[in-house]
């Protein structure tokens, strides 16, 4: 239980986007955000603005899922 803890509360945020989701600080703009990464020398910094910064709650789930997953593939099967 301590890794969905974990999963469920963040801890400080080191790219300073707070107040952590369901939305980024006033005044962070993904776009904003891209224009200030050089495309050619790191391509997947910038293309990684909208998976961080966008569908907090979709992730959420979907890493929920994987825990769960997880936990019960390594459970031994009942008889």
């Amino acid at each position: 239980m301590s890794t969905i803890g974990a999963h469920q509360v963040p801890g400080p945020d080191p790219l300073g986007c707070t107040p952590l989701p369901p939305e980024p600080a006033k005044g962070y703009d993904v776009e904003q955000r891209a224009q200030r990464i050089d495309g050619e020398r790191l391509p997947l910094a910038r293309a990684a603005g909208e998976e961080l910064f966008t569908g907090f709650d979709d992730r959420f789930e979907r890493g929920l899922r994987l825990i769960l997953r997880g936990i019960g593939a390594s459970l031994p099967a009942s008889s």
